[in-house]
């Protein structure tokens, strides 16, 4: 990982990542996250992995499920620990957990951010026990309707300069954060999918992350997450995938529109 980014990752700020929220406020930024694991995997041990300062893990403990919370800041923990939940401080590429220990893991908002993101899924695959279930929830970076959306963001409450110009402190969205950048990625975000609807590819593609906060849009994401290439590096490692796409979405508009949704089952093979 970019060293700026782990030390950013492992510090409390603000500007990392949302704090201090009660627990009605985690509830609702949770929700649909808790409601799509807990759709799919039956309580069990979950590794809830990313999980910030840890209020997912603990909505999950609240639902049954025996948790453990991995994220690379220890100090930034909001919920105290209890009977059915406890935190652990590690790296998702390499997993501080026996082989097969894990009914479930489940990650949100999370794999865009890391920079071996094939690692993390063979570590997914290496401490879940066969038969266990894998749900994933972020962003899709090369959904069409974010950059239309972006097109928008770029053009409102703007000087007609920064429309058009970058400047030293503009963050660097996936999308692009000025008109000319917007259309561009726009352009390269439509070819990509298109090539890949026609062929095999289930590669990830990288992006150079930008590592100055505040961080929202993606602005630190390192590679560009979507779930035709997830679904298809999942199949090659063996997962039988039941959902590739948010509840209620049909189609081809899983592959258009920002979200990814996806959950999978691990097969019984060992390698």
């Amino acid at each position: 990982m970019n060293p700026s980014l782990r030390d950013l990752y492992r510090s409390a700020d603000q500007a990392v990542r949302p704090r201090r929220l009660s627990r009605g406020e985690a509830a609702e930024l949770y929700r649909d996250y808790v409601a799509f694991v807990t759709a799919h995997a039956p309580p069990g041990r979950l590794l809830d992995l990313g999980c910030g300062v840890g209020w997912s893990s603990s909505l999950f403990a609240a639902q049954g499920y025996d948790v453990v919370g991995l994220d690379l800041a220890a100090a930034a923990l909001e919920p105290p620990p209890s009977e059915r939940l406890r935190f652990s401080v590690g790296d998702a590429a390499r997993l501080p957990f026996p082989d097969g220990s894990f009914d479930a893991v489940a990650a949100y908002q999370f794999l865009e951010h890391v920079p071996d993101p094939q690692s993390v899924l063979l570590e997914v695959r290496r401490v879940l026990r066969p038969g266990g279930w894998f749900c994933l929830v972020g962003p899709n970076l090369l959904g069409l309707t974010p950059s239309l959306m972006a097109v928008l963001h770029v053009c409102r409450n703007r000087p007609v300069r920064r429309i058009f110009l970058r400047d030293e402190v503009m963050p660097r969205h996936p999308y692009g954060n000025t008109l000319p950048e917007v259309v561009r990625q726009f352009v390269s975000n439509a070819v990509l999918l298109a090539s890949k609807l026609v062929s095999s590819d289930g590669r990830f593609h990288m992006r150079t992350p930008d590592t100055v906060p505040p961080f929202h849009a993606d602005n630190d994401a390192t590679f560009l997450l979507n779930p035709l290439d997830l679904v298809r590096v999942l199949h090659g490692l063996g997962f039988e995938v039941v959902r590739s796409g948010k509840p209620g979405r049909l189609g081809v508009l899983k592959l258009l529109v920002g979200g990814t949704w996806v959950a999978g089952r691990r097969g019984n093979a060992t390698s």
